[in-house]
This record gives C-alpha cells, sequence and structure tokens, in this order.
C-alpha cells in the first residue's frame, strides 16, 4: 500500500479500477465536477504532461499521513511538537475543526510516541497560542475540553512538516553521493 494513502482512498482507487472503461470515465468526470476550476486545470495539465512522457508532479500525501510518519520518524521531537502534530493529523484525517484530548492520546498511541501527561501538554498548546479551548463540559478542572488549533498552531505544524520534509531531502541527497 503506498504510505501516502489512507485506507478509505485506496479502497475507493480499487473500487474505481474494477469499473468498465465507461463506468470509470463517467465516475472521475463527475467527481471533477465537484472541484474549482483552477484544479481541474491542474489535474488535466498534469495529465498532459504524463501522457507525452512527461514527468508530472504528483499529489502530495494527505496530511494525516504525512504527520503520522514524521511521527513515526522522529523519535526525538519535544512532547508539544508532537501533541500538535497529533491534532493538526487528526483535524486533516477526519475533517474536524475542534479534538479532544483523548483524540490526542489515541493517534500517539497508534504511532508509539506515547506521553505522560496530555493534559499539561495541552495547556501548553493553549499557553503557547498553538490551540484554543473551544468549550468545555462541566465546571470541574477535569472536565472534558475540546480544543481548536490557531492560525500559529498551523504555521508551527507545516514549519514542522516542512523542516522533516528537507532534513529527508538531505538526507537522500547525501545517500545517493
Amino acid at each position: 500500500m503506498n504510505p501516502g494513502m489512507t485506507q478509505q482512498s485506496l479502497n475507493a482507487l480499487q473500487m474505481i479500477q474494477m469499473l468498465s472503461s465507461s463506468e470509470r470515465r463517467w465516475v472521475v468526470e463527475a467527481a471533477l465536477m465537484g472541484v474549482d476550476a483552477s484544479t481541474r486545470d491542474a489535474i488535466t495539465r498534469s495529465i498532459q504532461i504524463r501522457e507525452s512522457g512527461g514527468s508530472a508532479r504528483s499529489c502530495p500525501p494527505p496530511t494525516y499521513e504525512t504527520a503520522r510518519n514524521v511521527l513515526l520518524d522522529e523519535p526525538a521531537l519535544a512532547t508539544s511538537d508532537k501533541v500538535i502534530l497529533a491534532a493538526y493529523a487528526i483535524c486533516d484525517l477526519y475533517e474536524l475543526k475542534e479534538f479532544t484530548g483523548r483524540q490526542v492520546t489515541e493517534f500517539l498511541k497508534e504511532t508509539s510516541n506515547e506521553i505522560g501527561n496530555v493534559t499539561a501538554a495541552m495547556t501548553a498548546l493553549v499557553q503557547k497560542g498553538w490551540a484554543d479551548i473551544a468549550s468545555k463540559e462541566g465546571e470541574s478542572q477535569q472536565s472534558q475540553k475540546r480544543y481548536t488549533l490557531t492560525s500559529t498552531g498551523i504555521a508551527k505544524t507545516r514549519s514542522l512538516l516542512q523542516a522533516t520534509r528537507e532534513k529527508r531531502e538531505r538526507s537522500e541527497a547525501r545517500a545517493m553521493d
């Protein structure tokens, strides 16, 4: 399985590949009607380049998979970096605006990145301005909170992902030398 694909996208691709060519064409045309004109144009150009024997830039993997791979590959990340990557991946994967500490804990367990105190880490994200408390169930300090990522938090996550990508590219370049 391509590591950049979620199981859902892989299943959809396999289902499309099993269709007849006329059914496939109909599905692709119907799907393209749901995207904006610039995206359709970019897809068309990419197909034309590939058909002429060129190498078109493929779509980047979903953010969820990219963030998951960073968590798997970078064990020395700071706790707050692990938590913000997990939160960003959760929001991307499930198309959520809000997330909980419990969701972050589960995601970190899946990537073998368990941390000691998720509540303290979530509080640190809020203090750094990377997340806000969207809502709180109940009045006690231990009540379940829902968080949102701030624009600063999203920028921090993108910076982490970019830095990791650049580090990987440098390593690959050195390996080729």
